[in-house]
């Protein structure tokens, strides 16, 4: 699991730099993306599909990047965007494209439905994540006014 962690906080090093992101964030960044890719090849090791591996993975980093976002008073998205990347389903892309242009439709739906499934996976972490950090706040700031 050390390696993985460190071969995506490496990858999200990659990304962060080339997006230009701020260099406060991108060390922050990376750590949520090395414990996100950690626990995605994790939940492979479980035998679990990639759309699930990928939901967890994505929710992992996301709870780290909102709590980046509240300690360092920062935007999430400066957190989330080299976290993120190492997950985004690129190659499956690539694949579906491939076997499109090679007249391998049933392997190109195949690929494009997991794909897809894989990228909705990310979207629906970060929303949770999203709407649950929201509303735990909201309940906060209602007790304390």
């Amino acid at each position: 699991m050390i390696t993985e962690f460190l071969l995506g906080f490496i990858s999200c090093l990659g990304f962060g730099y080339i997006f230009n992101c701020p260099l406060k964030a991108i060390l922050k960044g990376c750590i949520a993306g090395g414990f996100g890719w950690a626990a995605y090849k994790m939940m492979l090791g479980f035998e679990q599909g990639t759309i699930i591996a990928t939901f967890v993975g994505a929710l992992v980093l996301s709870i780290i990047c909102e709590i980046c976002a509240r300690v360092y008073k920062d935007a999430v998205t400066v957190f989330a965007l080299p976290a993120i990347l190492p997950l985004v389903p690129g190659a499956g892309l690539y694949y579906t494209m491939l076997y499109f242009i090679q007249n391998n439709y049933d392997l190109a739906l195949s690929k494009g439905i997991e794909t897809l499934g894989n990228a909705v996976a990310i979207a629906i972490a970060l929303l949770i994540v999203s709407s649950i950090t929201r509303f735990i706040f909201k309940v906060i700031r209602g007790i304390h006014h």
